[in-house]
């Protein structure tokens, strides 16, 4: 009897903590957290890499890419910020398919 009572109550304090920790704002921040986690790690920045008026960005990131000896699958990849005065490098972002 005495185990019956001890796991009834138990039991009545997980469910009411289940449902504080299971909130649906709570999952739903989790999952919007992992997502972007994920998004975040296909990204990469090269920073440096020369600028010209009439470049093909997806040649230089390729041939960056085989100077060192990779070849990962790339998504998409574009200069960041506004065309700046001549002789400012801006960043390379570079979208990967995967994180691996």
């Amino acid at each position: 009897e005495t185990v019956k009572s001890e796991m009834k109550s138990y039991a009545c304090i997980v469910e009411s903590k289940c449902s504080e920790v299971l909130s649906e704002k709570k999952i739903t921040a989790a999952v919007k957290s992992a997502v972007q986690a994920e998004d975040r790690s296909r990204n990469m920045i090269i920073f440096g890499c020369e600028e010209e008026s009439d470049e093909i960005v997806e040649e230089k990131v390729s041939e960056i890419f085989t100077h060192l000896g990779e070849k990962p699958p790339v998504v998409l990849c574009s200069r960041m910020g506004a065309v700046a005065r001549a002789g400012h490098r801006r960043p390379i972002k570079v979208v990967l398919r995967g994180s691996d």
